[in-house]
């Protein structure tokens, strides 16, 4: 999609509006600290007074590392997956076989109820099944329909009917996928991630496919049907076109048309021919069922359905794996219809919704990687971004919400306080040095390389470097996080550089006492780079060190 310049131009100047105005309170909030502070110390300082600015070189080495940028966010855990049980009816507690904060395994039984009113419905339900079936047992089955149509819209797949074909006899007549798209199942290396985008060859055709499940080293791709039959070979490529694997074809969702009775006449459609619902798929030379033997076996399937709701409204089984949140019952507990029984969640991992600012929205995506921390457990987690709302809220900044899907974590419970970082952009494998490092000379960035007896962490003090006698290294800058900035040059991995440290000092004598210092301010230089606005003068290098963007340092 072609970008428009006078958008992108307008949001690139509401970016520097908004950090130019974050940049002023910093600098009203600094200038206010100095302010009450020299007012607090201003009684104990005598009148010796001292303060020195201190610049040293310190040798480091160019890393190799990775730099990216994000958007930050944080809020709460919540269970991928959980349900609260009510009761089905006036009832009372029988048996409680679990307690709050036990784990349970899918199939485990919490507890148990008995109930009048459950136990007068199942009676009245299976009653009312019998008389379906002795209904069913003498019932009609003449022909009402010359048809066989389609139950819902899509594409006939897999036709597998012609005419003379005996209904009751062939099972499925064919396939219709109901959302134009096929998966392929195979086996695929570790480094193969949910949400991966991939190639898929189809013959001579290539098309791209998405990754949507991993479980246990099989993946799931999902491609556009384009018009490929169902069990042709494929293969899937990594981006840079190495073999994943190879499986075949099959529908991703899709019915099956069958029928009850009757002989196939006529087959009124071909493979890979969209259809309506309704549309008329077989003509008949033996009619299927009439409509009230049909509705009688409606009927029946509806009652089972019920007799087994019923049936399972005598207890709760967990249905997945789950950790028991909420279990306000006991035996012999005597309860209204609509009661809460317990409450589950699932263990199978977590979500977590944070805000987007409107100014970083369109930098996010579904299926981007984040960093998730845990105030309550050490360590960072895996997530991805599942989920965006695209409706935004807010009086004075608007934002977004993104919903981030988490793998299951030891120890973590819903509820608990996490912080997110979405991976909007990285450098990848890149040399990177400090920022400081980084020198000007009309306009063009470079590095000093150290002098050939250095050793990293090495200091010089100023008078000590003869900078004119030293080499430079002519680089190109990328990107940073504000602390490192990822090179590309006249440098490599392991070169030795000087990176300049200005560091100022403060000191106070009063009587016997002596203040050492002090602030630090140095030149504001201990900022971490911070961009100053255009109004304020501000320095070659920007971006706020952990700010609402951070970045992954060398050896992090």
């Amino acid at each position: 999609m072609e970008t428009n310049p006078n958008t992108f131009a307008a949001v690139q100047q509401k970016k520097r509006q908004r950090r130019r105005m974050r940049a002023i309170c910093v600098v009203i909030a600094v200038v206010l600290v100095v302010v009450i502070a020299a007012v607090l110390l201003l009684p104990v300082i005598a009148a010796d007074e001292a303060s020195s600015s201190v610049l040293t070189y310190q040798v480091s080495a160019v890393s190799e590392g990775e730099i990216h940028t994000g958007v930050s966010g944080s809020g709460m855990l919540a269970a991928r997956n959980a349900a609260t049980y009510t009761a089905p009816a006036d009832a009372v507690v029988a048996e409680v076989y679990a307690r709050t904060g036990d784990r349970v395994s899918a199939g485990d039984t919490i507890l148990t109820l008995t109930s009048d009113a459950l136990d007068e419905e199942l009676e009245t339900l299976e009653t009312e099944l019998e008389e379906v079936n002795n209904s069913l047992a003498g019932a009609s089955q003449e022909a009402s329909s010359l048809y066989i149509t389609a139950a819902r819209a899509g594409v006939v797949k897999q036709l597998s009917a012609t005419a003379g074909t005996v209904v009751e006899d062939a099972g499925t007549l064919c396939l219709i996928s109901t959302d134009g798209r096929m998966r392929l199942v195979l086996e695929v290396p570790e480094t193969v991630k949910k949400y991966d985008v991939v190639s898929v060859a189809v013959g001579e055709d290539a098309v791209e496919g998405l990754v949507t499940g991993l479980s246990d080293g099989t993946a799931t791709i999902v491609i556009e049907d384009n018009s490929f039959a169902v069990g042709t070979a494929a293969a899937a490529y990594d981006a840079d076109g190495g073999l994943l694997g190879t499986g075949t074809l099959a529908l991703n969702e899709y019915i099956a048309v069958t029928g009850t009775a009757g002989r196939i006449g006529d087959v009124l459609v071909e493979e890979n021919q969209s259809v309506s619902r309704g549309a008329r798929l077989f003509l008949l030379e033996e009619g299927a069922p009439n409509a009230a033997y049909l509705s009688l076996r409606e009927q029946q399937a509806d009652l089972l359905d019920q007799i087994a709701e019923c049936r399972a409204g005598y207890s709760v089984v967990a249905e997945a794996d789950a950790l028991v949140t909420s279990l306000p019952v006991a035996a012999g507990d005597e309860l209204a219809a609509g009661e809460t029984l317990c409450s589950l969640a699932g263990t199978d991992g977590y979500t977590m919704s944070v805000s987007v600012d409107e100014l970083d929205i369109g930098a996010v995506e579904i299926g981007q990687e984040a960093t998730i921390t845990l105030d309550a457990i050490e360590g960072t987690f895996a997530g991805r971004v599942a989920n965006l709302s695209y409706e935004g809220s807010g009086s004075y900044v608007t934002s977004y919400t993104a919903t981030i899907e988490i793998d299951p974590i030891d120890g973590a419970l819903p509820g608990m306080s996490a912080s997110a970082e979405i991976i909007t952009a990285t450098t990848g494998q890149a040399s990177i040095v400090p920022v400081d490092a980084v020198q000007y000379a009309d306009g063009e960035p470079f590095v000093y390389l150290a002098p050939a007896d250095a050793s990293v962490g090495a200091a010089y003090a100023e008078d000590a470097v003869d900078l004119s006698s030293l080499s430079r290294a002519a680089v190109e800058t990328g990107m940073s996080d504000g602390s490192y900035i990822a090179v590309t040059g006249e440098l490599a991995a392991g070169d030795l550089i000087l990176v300049p440290v200005r560091t100022t000092t403060a000191t106070y004598e009063s009587d016997d006492t002596q203040m050492m210092g002090g602030f630090g301010m140095g030149g504001m230089g201990s900022m971490g780079g911070m961009e100053m606005p255009a109004d304020f003068g501000g320095g070659d290098r920007g971006g706020m060190a952990g700010g609402d963007r951070g970045g992954e340092r060398p050896g992090a």
